[in-house]
């Protein structure tokens, strides 16, 4: 049994506490799958120098040059201490720059650089091939199932983060003020 079937082996045998079955397998497939997608998407990507992250940054650029370091953590779904610090490699290998706005000074805004807009067409080529190869291999009516559940499954996922972050129907602030004493 080779690494990748041994894994996937111990996700099959791994019972999750309180989860019925049906819903634990859709995780482990799910969890097994994405392991695989980062692992082929590092490959792929690493042999143009180039990382997962750098590519999402580099086409968010491209669809809207000049953002801020903040608007680009918040369409990223990352930390704002992550973006810097991928921003400062990016800064240093020539693939952006950073400017003051305009209107406040205390504003950095980032562009992407000649060689930038060059390595975004060098990665989003290598991703497109992925697609090809992966999804691309799927039939037309499993892709759109496929697309149909992960839309769904986004939602469920963007309600639950909601919830926890305190924003949504139950989430943290609610709890929290009841924890203090109920409902004003």
């Amino acid at each position: 049994m080779n690494d990748s079937a041994s894994r996937h082996a111990h996700w099959e045998r791994s019972p999750i506490d309180g989860v019925d079955e049906l819903s634990a397998g859709a995780f482990r497939a799910f969890m097994h799958t994405l392991h695989l997608h980062r692992r082929l998407m590092m490959q792929a990507l690493g042999d143009t120098g180039g990382h997962p992250g750098q590519a999402i940054c580099l086409h968010r650029l491209t669809v809207q040059d000049g953002l801020t370091q903040r608007e680009l953590a918040d369409t990223m779904f990352l930390a704002p201490p992550t973006v810097s610090r991928m921003l400062k490699s990016m800064e240093e290998a020539g693939l952006v720059e950073r400017r003051p706005d305009a209107g406040d000074l205390r504003l950095a805004r980032v562009y992407l650089t000649d060689k930038g807009r060059a390595k975004e067409r060098e990665l989003q080529a290598v991703t497109a091939e992925l697609v090809n190869e992966t999804l691309g291999a799927l039939s037309e009516d499993d892709r759109c199932e496929l697309t149909r559940l992960l839309d769904e499954l986004g939602t469920h996922v963007e309600r639950a983060a909601e919830r926890r972050a305190g924003r949504g129907p139950g989430g943290g602030a609610e709890i929290a003020g009841e924890a203090a004493g109920g409902a004003s």
